[in-house]
C-alpha cells in the first residue's frame, strides 16, 4: 500500500510533467528553442501556430503534410483526424500574421512556406 502522501507527491509530478511537455519538442526530446519563442514574439502568435510556422520554416519551402502538422504540432497525440479542421484554422491563423501569400496549399500533399514566407520568418529570427 502507498502512502497518501507518496500518492500525492506522484499525482504533482505527473502534473508538472505534463506541464513540461508541451513545452517540449517530442520529436528531438528538448525543450523549445529559442526560435519558438522569437517566432511567438515577433508575429504575435499562440503555442500551436508558431509551432506549425517553425515547422514549415525547417522545411524549407518543401510541402509539410496536414497529418503530419496534426500528429506532431497540433494534437501531438494519435487519433483519427481524418475531417478534423484545426490544422487549417491554424495554419490561417499564422496566414494572417504573415505578408500575403506566404504559405502555398499544396495539392494532396499539404502546406508550404514560399521565399516571402520564408524571408519573412528568416528576418525575425535573425
Amino acid at each position: 500500500m502507498i502512502c497518501p502522501h507518496c500518492i500525492e507527491f506522484m499525482n504533482e509530478a505527473e502534473d508538472l510533467r505534463e506541464k513540461l511537455r508541451v513545452y517540449q519538442d517530442e520529436e528531438t526530446n528538448r525543450l523549445a528553442d529559442e526560435r519558438f519563442w522569437r517566432i511567438r514574439k515577433v508575429f504575435g502568435l499562440t503555442e500551436q501556430p508558431a509551432w506549425v510556422l517553425l515547422a514549415l520554416y525547417d522545411a524549407g519551402g518543401k510541402p509539410v503534410s496536414r497529418a503530419w502538422l496534426s500528429d506532431n504540432r497540433i494534437h501531438r497525440k494519435k487519433r483519427d483526424l481524418t475531417n478534423d479542421r484545426s490544422v487549417d484554422v491554424v495554419v490561417c491563423h499564422c496566414r494572417k500574421k504573415l505578408p500575403p501569400n506566404s504559405i502555398d496549399n499544396v495539392w494532396g500533399r499539404g502546406f508550404a512556406l514560399t521565399s516571402k514566407g520564408i524571408l519573412a520568418v528568416r528576418d525575425a529570427l535573425s
